[in-house]
C-alpha cells in the first residue's frame, strides 16, 4: 500500500466518524483533506467527500468534459444528474431521450452510438464547458480585459484616445490593402501563412523585448510592428492574427498564449535585435533564484511566456497554431500544442488565462478558442497528415517557391521618426506631449 492510499484510508476513516461535511461548511482538517484531493488529482475522491458544489469548483474543466461524456456513452444518466446538476442535464436530455428512445425501438444495441451521435454530444458538452455550467470556468470570468477598460488605462497615463485610434485606422487600412493583394495572388492556405510571416520579416527591424509605451496595452498590441519596426511575441502574433482575419475572416484567427520550452523553426529569415530585456531590479541574486521559480511555475500554469494565432483552415475542421515569431506551425492535442515536424515537438502548454493580455474585440473570439480547446481533448487529427501538408518540410518547400515568385510584397509600416515608444519620447500622441510642454 503506498502513501497516498495510506492517506485515503485516514481520510474515510476521519469521515465515518465526524460525517460528511454539508454545504461549504468545512473545518481546517477538512481544508487539507480538499487541498490533499486536489493535489494528488483525486478528483471523485472530491465529489464523493464534499459534494457536487465542491467538485466542480476544484475539478479542472477538462476532466468534467470527459467524465460527462463518458457518464453519457455508459448511460449513466442518474449519476450524471446527481454530480452536474439539473442546468447540464436539462441540456443534454435531448441526446438521453434519442438514445434510450432506440434502445426501446431496438435500433441501437445498449452502449453503441453512432459516430455523428458522438459528435453532436461532444458539442453539447462544449457548450455546457463555455457557458460556464462546470464551476469553475466562465465565459464572463476570462475577459478581463475589455477594450473600454483599456482606454481608459490610456487616459490615465494621458494618452490622446483619439489618435491612437486614428493609428488604429491607418493601420487597419493598410493592412485591408495588403489582404487585397495576398487575395489577388491566389495562393493555397499554408502559402498564405508563409507569406503573411516572411513578409512581416523582411519589413521590421526586428525581434525586441525592450518595447514600451502604449504598444504594449493589449488594445494596441499590433501597432508596435507598424508604428515601431519593432516588437515581440504578443505583437506578432496578433499583427498575424489581423493580416489573417482580413485575408479570409473564415480563418477565424485569434491569439493564444502558451508556456513554450522548445524551438523548431522553418528558414524564414529573422532579425532579432535583443532578446534580453533591460532589468533595472535590485533584487539580489538569492532572492531572484527563489522568485525565478515561483514565476516560472506561474508562467508556466497560468498565463505563458509566449503568443502564437490560433486559424481554422477555412470548410475544414482544421485547426492550426501557428508561431509568426518562431515561424512554425502546429496542431492543438490535449490541451498543448505539438510543432509539425519530423520529431513531433510538444513544445508548448496553453495557459489556463490565454486571454489575459490580448486584445478582445468580441465574445466570439474567446468562445471560439474554448471549443478549439475543449474540443482537442476528444478530436485528434492524424499527426502525419497533419505533418505532411502543413509540417516543416512543406512550409520550407512553399517558402523558397514563394520568394521565387514573389520577390515583393506590400506589407506597409509607418514608422515614427523614433523607435522610442516610452512616455519621454517625442511620438507620443499629441495631448501628452502638450501636456510634458506645459510642465516644462
Amino acid at each position: 500500500m503506498n502513501l497516498v492510499q495510506r492517506h485515503l484510508e485516514s481520510i474515510d476513516m476521519y469521515f465515518q466518524r465526524v460525517g460528511l461535511p454539508e454545504n461549504d461548511n468545512i473545518n481546517t482538517t477538512e481544508s487539507l483533506i480538499l487541498h490533499f484531493l486536489v493535489e494528488n488529482s483525486l478528483y471523485d475522491k472530491i465529489y464523493y467527500y464534499f459534494g457536487s458544489d465542491t467538485y466542480k469548483r476544484y475539478t479542472p474543466v477538462t476532466i468534467q468534459v470527459r467524465d460527462i461524456y463518458i457518464l453519457m456513452i455508459e448511460q449513466k444518466y442518474y449519476h450524471l444528474y446527481e454530480k452536474y446538476g439539473n442546468k447540464v442535464y436539462s441540456i443534454l436530455l435531448p441526446y438521453i431521450k434519442r438514445q434510450d428512445i432506440k434502445n426501446e425501438l431496438g435500433k441501437a444495441p445498449i452502449l453503441i452510438v453512432s459516430p455523428k451521435f458522438k459528435q453532436n454530444l461532444i458539442s453539447a458538452i462544449i457548450t455546457i464547458a463555455v457557458t460556464g455550467l462546470l464551476g469553475n470556468i466562465a465565459l464572463s470570468s476570462l475577459i478581463v480585459y475589455s477594450l473600454s477598460r483599456l482606454s481608459t488605462d490610456l487616459e490615465d497615463q494621458g494618452y490622446d484616445l483619439v489618435e491612437l485610434d486614428k493609428y488604429l485606422e491607418d493601420y487597419d487600412k493598410s493592412v485591408k490593402a495588403y489582404a487585397d493583394y495576398i487575395k489577388g495572388l491566389g495562393l493555397s492556405d499554408l502559402e498564405t501563412i508563409v507569406k503573411v510571416i516572411d513578409d512581416m520579416w523582411n519589413n521590421i527591424d526586428g525581434y525586441s523585448l525592450n518595447v514600451d509605451g502604449y504598444v504594449n496595452n493589449p488594445a494596441y498590441f499590433r501597432l508596435a510592428l507598424y508604428k515601431l519596426g519593432r516588437g515581440n511575441c504578443k505583437h506578432m502574433s496578433d499583427d498575424f492574427t489581423a493580416r489573417m482575419n482580413a485575408i479570409n475572416p473564415k480563418y477565424n484567427a485569434y491569439n493564444l498564449y502558451v508556456y513554450m520550452e522548445e524551438v523548431s523553426v522553418n528558414n524564414t529569415d529573422r532579425d532579432i535585435l535583443d532578446n534580453d530585456p533591460e532589468n533595472t531590479s535590485s533584487t539580489s541574486a538569492a532572492d531572484r533564484g527563489i522568485l525565478g521559480e515561483v514565476l516560472q511555475d506561474y508562467l508556466k500554469h497560468r498565463i505563458g511566456n509566449h503568443a502564437v494565432s490560433c486559424i481554422t483552415i477555412p470548410d475544414t475542421e482544421i485547426k492550426l497554431a501557428v508561431d509568426p515569431t518562431n515561424p512554425s506551425i502546429g496542431i492543438i492535442l490535449n490541451g498543448e500544442i505539438v510543432t509539425l515536424t519530423d520529431s513531433r515537438v510538444k513544445n508548448m502548454k496553453i495557459c489556463s488565462d490565454t486571454t489575459l493580455s490580448f486584445r478582445i474585440s468580441n465574445a466570439d473570439e474567446l468562445v471560439e478558442y474554448l471549443k478549439d480547446y475543449f474540443r482537442s481533448y476528444f478530436s485528434a487529427p492524424n499527426y502525419d497528415e497533419m505533418n505532411d501538408s502543413y509540417g516543416k518540410e512543406a512550409q520550407n518547400e512553399a517558402l523558397e517557391i514563394l520568394q521565387k515568385t514573389y520577390p515583393e510584397d506590400k506589407y506597409i509600416i509607418d514608422k515614427e521618426t523614433t523607435t522610442d515608444s516610452s512616455p519621454s519620447s517625442d511620438n507620443l500622441p499629441k495631448k501628452m506631449i502638450l501636456e510634458q510642454k506645459e510642465k516644462n
